[in-house]
């Protein structure tokens, strides 16, 4: 799987919410990087279904911080509930 490239901006660039650019989360970067070691560790047990579940969640880790798709859909956020 690919490794995550962090970028950075010379000093002197707007930063990315001047530009209308929203950074990922570093923690949802984290969880990204940290599915990709697990894929690897899985796939080399020959867990498939396992391996194949973890690459699903990469993938859909990788969209989020792409920003190609929402963070959530529209489910209630468990942290939020209040009941």
């Amino acid at each position: 799987m690919p490794a995550l490239r962090n970028l950075e901006l010379p000093e002197n660039d707007k930063t990315a919410s001047q530009i209308g650019v929203t950074v990922a989360s570093p923690n949802l970067i984290y969880v990204k990087d940290m599915l990709g070691e697990l894929h690897t560790i899985a796939d080399t047990e020959g867990a498939d279904m396992l391996a194949y579940l973890i690459e699903m969640a990469f993938i859909e880790c990788g969209d989020i911080v792409a920003q190609s798709r929402p963070l959530n859909l529209g489910f209630q956020n468990k942290r939020n509930k209040t009941t």
